[in-house]
């Protein structure tokens, strides 16, 4: 699979609520030819796909199975018709949502924050079993199915930590994953050792760096996130990490930032890190 760089369009969530066709055009502009879509921005998936053809973005990717609102039979007919071959999982659920305390740090998310924040390692066996399910109907419609990661996963619960045991009790065939490596570093973990473990199941990638600077932290907060920085200049070290992925045959490359005001010009110069990463691994 070639190195094709892409967007995460969660990024520019506000540009696409306000004008999705602008917004894609201005992706498109910057040299993006592919994005993995966070929901259907109020479209169809005829609507939406008619919109990023017209822009000449291709997507393979979307984050469409939120697992408190499983609709699954209807995220495969979408993701089939847009002719997506991988549906990813943003987030966990509780085992029981009745007992979560919406945090005040989430922000517009506040329930989704006070959920990932008070997870129990039980609560991370349940969405295994989870998981499983969904990745079978996933894979039966001709699909992969994958899981991506923030920072509470890797909390650890008496020396087992969250993440590991998810991978652990998901089945390698029917789970992949979606490494973020910004928020792995953040959580006080190598993304490159994390990637490495991994092996065959990291499908996919999203390229996100932070500044160097803040505190490790296993706790999710909107509200007060790492500063991000341009790939490459951070403290993930991407440079050996993007090596890693195309030596470990990553399929799919997504910039991704904490929605923000200026985050078109950001991505310009995200673009023109992964552009050189481009010419050197097609070289």
């Amino acid at each position: 699979m070639p190195f094709i760089p892409g967007i995460q369009l969660y990024t520019v969530r506000d540009e696409m609520s306000q004008d999705p066709a602008g917004t894609l055009r201005k992706v498109a502009a910057i040299g993006y030819r592919e994005v993995e879509i966070a929901g259907l921005y109020g479209m169809t998936p005829a609507q939406l796909g008619a919109m990023l053809a017209d822009a000449g973005l291709q997507c393979r990717s979307g984050h469409l199975v939120f697992l408190g609102q499983l609709e699954i039979d209807k995220v495969i007919a979408d993701a089939l018709e847009l002719g997506l071959q991988y549906l990813v999982a943003p987030v966990p659920w509780k085992r029981d949502p009745s007992t979560v305390q919406p945090d005040a740090e989430g922000g517009p998310y506040a329930f989704i924050i006070g959920m990932v924040n008070s997870m129990t390692l039980d609560d991370w066996k349940w969405n295994a079993d989870l998981l499983n399910k969904v990745g079978e109907q996933v894979r039966k419609a001709g699909l992969r199915f994958a899981y991506h990661n923030h920072n509470f996963e890797f909390r650890s619960y008496d020396g087992v930590v969250g993440f590991d045991e998810l991978a652990r009790l998901t089945e390698p065939d029917l789970v992949h994953f979606e490494l973020d490596p910004g928020w792995a570093r953040v959580a006080g973990f190598d993304p490159v050792e994390v990637l490495t473990r991994l092996g065959s199941r990291a499908r996919l990638l999203h390229v996100r760096d932070f500044q160097f600077g803040f505190e490790k932290t296993t706790r999710l907060s909107l509200l007060s996130t790492p500063t991000p920085a341009v790939a490459g200049q951070g403290a993930v070290g991407m440079d050996a990490l993007l090596a890693a992925a195309e030596k470990a045959g990553v399929e799919g490359y997504y910039v991704e930032r904490e929605p923000a005001a200026g985050n078109l010009e950001s991505i310009q110069r995200d673009w023109e890190y992964l552009r050189e990463k481009m010419e050197l691994f097609s070289s």
